[in-house]
């Protein structure tokens, strides 16, 4: 071997392909137990245990609705902190959402993925290990703005890989971000 080749030649990185948050990537769900930080002009910028929540939360501009919707995952989270998240989120399909939703959910959602994954050292690292990887929000009960379906559902007309995986889009943003160094915090560690 020449002076100028390497001893070993580098290792390929390898490329993990997240295709649903289960399992070992329950952390890249909402519903996962990690602090982040949100708030807006109706509700003040404070720590919330979840991601769910102040994005369930972000869909009315009603205090009263955004106090029952704590009050709500507050009751759950007694029993099973597992599942507050769940229980906020059924609660919210009942919300009359506020008229602006469907241009502000993207934004809510990216401010609080960025959030959680630069606050929380460990997630942010588990984000980066996927490496250029695919990130995609597979689930099985029809989710086809936020993730993929892994289930047909044939009364929706839904069948198996629809979906538009915004959820997936925004977790391989941050990473970018993160890997550049950008930590994008709604409050100061």
């Amino acid at each position: 071997m020449s002076d100028s080749a390497p001893d070993r030649l580098p290792q390929p990185a390898l490329v993990a392909v997240v295709t649903k948050f289960r399992g070992a990537h329950r952390l890249f769900s909402n519903m996962f137990r990690a602090p982040v930080a949100w708030g807006d002009d109706v509700t003040a910028p404070r720590l919330w245990a979840c991601n769910e929540l102040p994005y369930v939360l972000a869909k009315t501009r009603s205090p009263e609705e955004r106090a029952q919707g704590l009050a709500v995952f507050e009751r759950v989270e007694v029993r099973d902190p597992e599942k507050a998240g769940m229980a906020v989120r059924h609660w919210g399909k009942r919300l009359v959402l506020r008229p602006d939703w469907d241009a502000l959910k993207r934004e809510v959602m990216l401010a609080l993925v960025r959030d959680k994954f630069a606050r929380n050292r460990a997630l942010g690292e588990a984000l980066l290990s996927t490496g250029d990887g695919l990130i995609e929000e597979g689930n099985t009960w029809g989710d086809i703005y936020w993730g993929i379906a892994r289930r047909s559902v044939p009364e929706r007309g839904i069948r198996v890989g629809d979906g538009e995986n915004h959820l997936g889009r925004i977790m391989m943003q941050v990473r970018a971000e993160l890997r550049r160094g950008e930590r994008h915090l709604a409050l100061p560690l």
